[in-house]
C-alpha cells in the first residue's frame, strides 16, 4: 500500500521506474469529458504529480507501460466519500428529529454518526447539519488521515525538486491555498492591531 493514500496507486506501480523507463511508456488521465489525455511523463518528477491517482488500466512489459489512471487523486476522492457518510447519518437523525418534531441533540447526532470519538470536522459538520439540514456544506472539512496523505505527497513534490508552493497549489489546489492566506494575513493583521 501506497504511503500516498493506503491504496495501489501510480507510486506503487511506477514509483521505483528509471527515467528512460518512463520516457519509453505512455500515461493517459481520464478527464471530466469521458475522452482521456496523455501526460508528458519523462521523469519521476513528473510521476510525482500522479503518485495518489489510481492505475485504472496498465499494460507494460520490461521497456515500457502503457497506463489509464483515474480522473481524480484518491486522496480527494476517498475523503469526499467518508465525509459523506458522516453527512448521510447526521441528515438521518436530523430528519428523525423533525418528524417526530424532537428538537436536534449535536451529541446524539455524533454518536449515531460516528464510531470513534469525533474528530474536528465531525463537530462542524454537526453544526452545520444541524442548522441547514440536506444542505449542510462539506466545504473545508478535511480528515486528518487525509490531512496526512497530503502532507506525506507534498514532502515528496518538495523532495523531487518542486518549490514548496509549486508542490503545495498541486496537492491542495490554488483554492483553498487562497484561503489559507487570507486567513494568515487576517491573524496578521489582528495581531498587529491588538499590539497597537
Amino acid at each position: 500500500m501506497s504511503e500516498f493514500c493506503g491504496k495501489c496507486d501510480v507510486y506503487d506501480h511506477y514509483g521505483d521506474c528509471s527515467d528512460e523507463y518512463l520516457q519509453n511508456s505512455r500515461f493517459f488521465i481520464w478527464s471530466a469529458d469521458g475522452r482521456h489525455h496523455e501526460l508528458a511523463i519523462n521523469n519521476q518528477k513528473d510521476l510525482a504529480k500522479y503518485y495518489p491517482y489510481l492505475v485504472a488500466s496498465a499494460g507494460a512489459d520490461k521497456n515500457s507501460a502503457h497506463v489509464n489512471i483515474s480522473s481524480r487523486c484518491f486522496i480527494d476522492s476517498e475523503e469526499e466519500e467518508m465525509i459523506g457518510w458522516v453527512k448521510k447519518a447526521l441528515v438521518k437523525y436530523y430528519n428523525k428529529c423533525k418528524r417526530t418534531k424532537t428538537s436536534y441533540d449535536k451529541d446524539t447526532a455524533l454518536k449515531q454518526a460516528c464510531y470513534f470519538e469525533p474528530e474536528e470536522w465531525e463537530k462542524t459538520l454537526a453544526d452545520r447539519v444541524g442548522e441547514c439540514g440536506e444542505k449542510a456544506n462539506t466545504k473545508d472539512l478535511h480528515r486528518w488521515m487525509h490531512e496526512h496523505y497530503r502532507q506525506c505527497w507534498c514532502k515528496k513534490l518538495i523532495e523531487l525538486g518542486y518549490t514548496k508552493d509549486e508542490a503545495r497549489m498541486w496537492v491542495y489546489g490554488w483554492e483553498r491555498m487562497f484561503d489559507e492566506q487570507k486567513e494568515k494575513k487576517s491573524k496578521e493583521e489582528n495581531i498587529g492591531s491588538a499590539q497597537n
